[in-house]
């Protein structure tokens, strides 16, 4: 079942299917979770592949952050989510995009950092759609949406820069062999 579907049953269930609203959102912050740690694992790798210490310690610093919220994540409940829900007529409105975005075989480094751009939006909506709900924890996904769109900025930066002229990006056009 797609997070979108998730969201749309958990958000229109009438207040008796709890123990169902719950498993859904559950489904949902897991997907978030796991989304978290992909990222991690993923700038992880590639600032062992580049040579630039510049990107390196920036891919560094986004996967720590991503580290740090896999961790936030995973200690949020259905309950918090639901704490305060507005009026269940108004379904708040999830965004097509709200999926996994995969790299291709052996990407190249602009390949990455556009993967890397694509899946912060994805992101920032997701938890922008969370904070929607209300609950006790929307200024938490609220923060989560804003830290995701800055880095999102600061990657779309160092791409342009990189495509702007022959200074230390580091890479070839395949980082890995």
């Amino acid at each position: 079942m797609s997070i979108l579907r998730l969201l749309h049953l958990a958000w229109s269930a009438p207040e008796g299917r709890g123990g169902k609203v719950s498993e859904e959102l559950q489904r949902a912050l897991d997907f978030a979770v796991a989304r978290e740690q992909e990222a991690e694992a993923f700038y992880k790798e590639w600032a062992r592949t580049v040579t630039s210490e510049t990107l390196r310690v920036m891919l560094g610093d986004l996967g720590a952050a991503e580290h740090d919220h896999g961790q936030m994540l995973a200690h949020i409940t259905p309950a918090d989510l639901l704490a305060k829900r507005r009026d269940r007529s108004q379904e708040p409105r999830v965004a097509n995009e709200l999926v996994q975005v995969e790299a291709p075989p052996k990407p190249s480094l602009d390949e990455v950092f556009a993967v890397a751009v694509r899946r912060k939006k994805i992101a920032a909506a997701l938890y922008d759609r969370f904070a929607e709900w209300g609950g006790e924890v929307a200024p938490l996904f609220r923060a989560l949406a804003s830290d995701e769109r800055s880095h999102q900025v600061r990657l779309e930066a160092i791409r342009e820069s990189m495509r702007e002229g022959p200074g230390d990006s580091g890479t070839s056009d395949h980082a890995r062999g």
